[in-house]
């Protein structure tokens, strides 16, 4: 009597793209740090401090949406997206006469983050305004260390009249939502 055999055969180019598809979908590559940024966070900072005669007191505040991630061949994940929000910028005299200036922001964002922790965020409508104020916010630097996500940032004067001085560095924080 017949019985029939079960044979199971695959093509040597079906076994190539089998095994190039199980490759391909691997990332074993070391040099790529885990992903630290979620498609969603603030960015919180504060400056205070004197120039002169004059107190200053800074705030950012931000809202950051990731829209797409990459990793470059060095294994520093590249994050675009946009940004929303305001910084403060409160300049007081001797007298405590001053002026208040708060600027609302919307722009494009890139995020580097290396393998080594480092994280660099471009604002690219920030940068070359010829505005210490603006230039000051084109790029913020900062590093990760366990769980956070911190550095620091300038704040420069909006270069208006009752503007035209003193400039402050602070610390900003990587707040999650």
């Amino acid at each position: 009597m017949f019985k029939p055999v079960r044979v199971d055969y695959v093509s040597p180019l079906s076994a190539l793209l089998i095994v190039t598809a199980m490759i391909v979908s691997c990332n074993d590559d070391e040099s790529a740090p885990p992903r630290f940024l979620s498609d969603t966070f603030r960015i919180e900072g504060t400056a205070s401090g004197t120039s002169g005669a004059l107190t200053i007191d800074c705030l950012c505040d931000l809202l950051v949406e990731i829209d797409t991630v990459s990793t470059e061949n060095d294994g520093t994940h590249v994050y675009r997206g946009v940004h929303g929000g305001e910084f403060v910028r409160n300049v007081m005299d001797s007298t405590g006469a001053g002026i208040e200036v708060v600027p609302v922001v919307f722009g494009d964002v890139i995020i580097y983050q290396s393998p080594q922790g480092l994280v660099d965020f471009e604002f690219p409508a920030n940068n070359n305004t010829g505005i210490r104020f603006w230039d000051s916010l084109g790029h913020f630097s900062g590093s990760i260390s366990g769980e956070e996500l911190t550095g620091e940032w300038t704040c420069a004067p909006f270069e208006i009249p009752q503007d035209s001085a003193g400039t402050i560095t602070g610390t900003w924080e990587m707040v999650p939502l």
